[in-house]
């Protein structure tokens, strides 16, 4: 999913760690919607960004509900992924980031 931005949530002037990424998806009727993610930074929660740039993140789209595509966390949240195949995952993703645009 393309970033838009990327929002720091403050109470009082101080950071509160939550971070709202706002993306933009195409719904169904061809509609192009602005949706967010929250992430807890001091958690050390972020999206999984498919690119070196970190402008386009790692979503996952249901049949059920295919204009509310699930961003996926760094630790792979909401699914239930093993710390192995987790750490595997994201080093073939990064190999790819390397490689540039894919075809």
């Amino acid at each position: 999913m393309p970033l838009v931005r990327v929002i720091e949530m403050k109470q009082y002037g101080r950071s509160t760690g939550q971070m709202r990424y706002q993306f933009q998806v195409v719904r169904t009727d061809g509609k192009t919607k602005t949706l967010e993610a929250s992430f807890n930074r001091k958690k050390k929660q972020e999206p999984i960004f498919v690119d070196a740039e970190r402008t386009r993140m790692l979503a996952v789209r249901t049949t059920h509900a295919p204009d509310r595509p699930i961003v996926l966390r760094n630790d792979f949240h909401p699914f239930d992924v093993s710390e192995t195949d987790r750490a595997a995952s994201l080093a073939r993703l990064e190999r790819r980031r390397g490689q540039g645009p894919q075809s």
